[in-house]
């Protein structure tokens, strides 16, 4: 089984990151327009998806999660039966031109 684990790493990093700035957006737009609720603003509640979805991540690699998860790819029961006759005969050209 293939580890993913430095994808799952990467993914969680990007989340962690895309997170922070969609909260300091947030928190910007909140401080800068009166009367705008800070959790309920349309920024924090992607900042909230991004943080929940950093979490699975880190998570999917602390267990090892693959990621096609659904599927496990097998080879397919292949059977091939090969019949053949060969020969060995040759053909040689006498050099008669010496």
């Amino acid at each position: 089984m293939r580890s993913y684990r430095e994808l799952w790493l990467w993914l969680g990093g990007l989340f962690l990151t895309l997170f922070v700035f969609l909260a300091a957006v947030a928190i910007a737009y909140f401080l800068k327009q009166e009367n705008n609720s800070l959790f309920l603003n349309g920024w924090m509640l992607g900042a909230l998806i991004c943080f929940l979805a950093s979490y699975a991540c880190f998570f999917g690699a602390i267990r090892g999660w693959s990621l096609p998860s659904v599927v496990r790819p097998e080879f397919p029961d292949i059977e091939l039966e090969i019949f053949g006759a060969g020969s060995m005969d040759t053909q040689r050209e006498s050099d008669s031109g010496q």
